[in-house]
This record gives C-alpha cells, structure tokens and sequence, in this order.
C-alpha cells in the first residue's frame, strides 16, 4: 500500500496537484499507527483509529486520483 501511494504521489507530483501532499501525509499516519497496534497486541482505541485512518487514507487517494483524470485549466 505504502509503495503504491509513493507512486501515486510521483505521479501527482508531475501533475503539480498539490493535495499530494495529504495523501503522503496520510500513508506516515497509518503506517504508524499499523506499528502501534501490533506493538500494543491491537488495543481497542489503537484498533479503533487504525481504521479511521485506513478510511481517511482511502479518501485522501481517491480525491488525488481524481485530481489526476482532470483535464488541467
């Protein structure tokens, strides 16, 4: 996932859209946010904010994807 966003986010780069910048950001939160829960054994509010974020990921990368199939102004 994490390799898959880089990509994206070189390709955003090109484009000069600058909501790459949130998707990024976004992909560093959850990849920590993955590495606490499993260090904690998975606890609730960890778990919890884990999968906020994987939504919040997944709204970031579809709002850069579709940046990217714009026609540009």
């Amino acid at each position: 996932t994490v390799i898959s966003i880089i990509v994206l986010w070189h390709k955003a780069s090109h484009a000069q859209l600058h909501r790459r910048h949130a998707m990024l950001g976004m992909v560093v939160i959850q990849f920590i946010l993955g590495l606490l829960t499993l260090l904690y054994a998975v606890p609730i509010g960890l778990g919890v904010l884990h999968q906020g974020g994987a939504a919040i990921l997944l709204a970031t990368v579809i709002w850069t994807a579709h940046g990217l199939n714009r026609p540009q102004a």
